[in-house]
């Protein structure tokens, strides 16, 4: 947990289309939310927000060797001591996101293409990342609570002893908070006035979209199209009603859908939250040079336990039998191995000769819907290479374009007609310090949240927008990968509608 209410802190936001980057800090004159915003346009063509960002990671320190990783904490009682187990690998940092149209400073294009049509999500920002110099950290599996505050070199001493304050009296709420909310649950009223759902593309229209992939699959132009679009959740609500925070609903999606990438993230002065329950690493670095991705292509769906799986020895047969089809699959397996071969290309272009390897190829990892197909890939990256410059290589995430990447994207466009915004992008931290390890996931199975203020006082109302699809390849049908669309879909939408309307 971390925000952007610290004099050291700021929230960045970018547009591809304008190449403006906004940032936003804690305003100095006020005590309430206020935030001062200035504002600038990267000018250079060659260097975009990636770059922008790595400089701005460097002035903080990041991957810098004379600010190696920490090897002594202090106590709260000031007394300093060696770390001899492990601690959290965010220890402040940024947090945020890079959207799916960030394509546009990685991907580039022939010298007589016409260039990319949906170059700006224009809803949200295209990046977003807070830089948190104040963290609390909960180990879930051991108990543990960590509460971090970065110190940097040109703090004084005043500054330096409120963020030790800081630690003491954050310490202190916690203790009197966990005595007063002990095995208690704030209960959220189910009253929306209404809860509609459509489809950006109609059933039709997602159908056409998938024979169209296949004809370009068989004339040559690809060989394999990731198909995505929209499902759009509006919810009504009285003005004058309590109605659930975006804390509320994540935690409905997380309990429904867990997921080992789970992601809360909160832009109120924007208007907008990020709920996410993701099963995919996009990419991990390990702070020395080491990149890890993940790959997922294949799913089915875990068998409901009710119905005529109620009994949990035949629900347990029927989990077994499919996920030993989706080990065999055929269909399946092609998808993932063109991913792997991609990501093996795109990591060839920045590692050391020879480093690039597939520890794992196509295991089955379960979770609580569904079974998935997953690949692991690593790498060793070339010396005067940092974590940016890798996820600049490698993005968009392959495992949400298909094969070949460029033109490949470029079909896609011409079939989804809109900017996917937040989804398919990579969501994650990048970890302060010399050794900093930066986490990044496929945003899959994700909400987004947007609060709007009707102009009618009385109605309030809430949108949510769900992304989701599925590879076509050549041996694809049309109708099974509508089914899968709409299986992924459901990860998440049971979970709101039970939000609001129970």
């Amino acid at each position: 947990m971390g925000s952007c209410n610290a004099p050291q802190s700021y929230a960045l936001t970018y547009s591809t289309s304008s190449r403006c980057v906004r940032m936003l800090r804690p305003s100095s004159n006020t005590t309430d939310s206020a935030m001062d915003e200035s504002s600038f346009f990267l000018s250079d063509q060659n260097s975009g927000f990636f770059h922008f960002l790595s400089q701005s990671a460097a002035s903080h320190g990041f991957w810098a060797d004379q600010n190696a990783f920490p090897t002594f904490l202090e106590d709260s009682d000031g007394q300093t001591r060696n770390i001899d187990f492990e601690i959290p690998e965010f220890i402040g940092g940024y947090v945020g996101y890079f959207g799916y149209e960030m394509k546009v400073e990685t991907m580039a294009h022939s010298p007589n293409s016409h260039g990319f049509q949906t170059v700006s999500a224009g809803g949200v920002p295209d990046s977003a990342f807070i830089f948190a110099d104040k963290v609390v950290a909960v180990d879930h599996l051991t108990g543990t609570l960590w509460l971090i505050s970065l110190i940097f070199e040109n703090d004084g001493a005043e500054a330096e002893q409120k963020r030790r304050d800081w630690v003491q009296k954050t310490r202190s709420d916690i203790q009197r908070l966990s005595i007063e909310t002990e095995k208690t649950e704030t209960k959220v009223p189910k009253n929306a006035l209404s809860f509609t759902v459509r489809q950006q593309h109609t059933e039709a229209e997602y159908i056409k979209n998938i024979d169209s992939a296949l004809s370009s699959i068989k004339r040559g132009e690809t060989y394999e199209v990731c198909l995505t679009t929209k499902v759009i959740a509006d919810v009504a609500l009285d003005a004058q009603s309590e109605s659930p925070t975006p804390f509320a609903v994540y935690k409905a999606i997380r309990t429904r859908n867990p997921a080992p990438y789970g992601a809360l993230l909160q832009f109120p002065q924007l208007g907008f939250s990020i709920l996410q329950s993701s099963p995919e690493r996009f990419f991990r670095y390990d702070g020395n040079g080491a990149v890890e991705m993940k790959p997922i292509k294949g799913t089915v769906a875990r068998p409901e336990k009710d119905g005529s799986f109620e009994n949990f020895e035949i629900w347990q047969l029927e989990d077994d039998r499919r996920k030993r089809e989706l080990e065999s699959n055929e269909k399946d397996r092609a998808e993932n191995l063109m991913i792997v071969d991609l990501i093996r290309n795109d990591l060839n272009q920045i590692s050391i000769s020879n480093s690039v390897h597939v520890p794992h190829l196509m295991q089955v990892e379960s979770y609580a819907t569904v079974h998935q197909l997953v690949s692991t890939i690593r790498c060793k990256l070339r010396d005067g290479l940092g974590p940016l410059d890798a996820i600049r290589a490698t993005f968009p995430p392959g495992s949400m374009t298909g094969a070949p990447k460029l033109r490949t994207v470029e079909l896609i466009e011409r079939l989804e007609r809109n900017a996917r915004g937040v989804y398919s992008g990579c969501l994650g931290f990048m970890s302060a310090g010399g050794g900093g390890v930066v986490d990044m996931s496929v945003v899959i199975r994700t909400a987004i949240m947007h609060e709007q203020q009707e102009q009618d006082a009385a109605i309030k109302k809430i949108r949510y927008e769900i992304g989701a699809g599925g590879a076509v390849v050549y041996l694809s049908d049309a109708e099974s990968e509508y089914r899968e669309m709409q299986l992924k879909a459901n990860s998440v939408l049971p979970s709101l509608r039970r939000v609001h309307v129970g």
